[in-house]
């Protein structure tokens, strides 16, 4: 089975088994060749976005003052919240609407009295895809405390904040 590449602009392909009902599985070199399965599946190509190089990397320490484009500090937002929804471009690729004043009374409060207190809250990638995800992040003094994830996309699950996503590369451009 062919591994994982990249040819430019800034894509990775990676080869896939696809199911019968559509749904896809990452192929590895266990993985056994479609025709000995007891399903129908076919391999495929799964286009996505390259890892960031090592000079910027994305898992950068956000106490630092170092830029990275992945990592959007959005604590203002929360020190002077907007009744209007705030936008924000993430990755060149999603459009996150931060409707703070939706989110649940109680964790807003929690997360503003933090934040006077000097957390920070980020945009930063998380998983596989660097799909987007916004956490806080407590003062350098307890650098041993965990970051509170208030939400992330695609998980389904429940979140601390409402945020609305668009998928900004559509593929009617093309």
């Amino acid at each position: 089975m062919p591994t994982s590449f990249s040819a430019g602009s800034e894509v990775l392909w990676t080869p896939v088994l696809v199911k019968s009902d559509g749904s896809i599985r990452l192929a590895s070199l266990d993985s056994r060749p479609p025709e000995a399965s007891s399903e129908t599946r076919k391999c495929g190509w799964l286009a996505s976005r390259q890892p960031p190089r090592a000079s910027r990397p994305c898992r950068q320490d956000t106490r630092t003052k170092a830029s990275n484009p992945l990592v959007i500090d959005v604590t203002p937002l929360f020190l002077s919240p907007q009744l209007e929804p705030t936008g924000i471009l993430f990755d060149a690729r999603f459009t996150l609407t931060l409707l703070l004043h939706l989110s649940p009374t109680d964790t807003f409060k929690m997360v503003v009295s933090l934040v006077e207190l000097g957390a920070r809250v980020f945009v930063v990638p998380f998983g596989r895809y660097f799909l987007p995800q916004i956490i806080l992040r407590r003062t350098h003094e307890h650098p041993h405390l965990p970051d509170i994830v208030l939400w992330q996309m695609g998980t389904g699950g429940t979140s601390m904040m409402q945020v609305n996503t668009a998928f900004v590369r559509v593929l009617d451009a093309i």
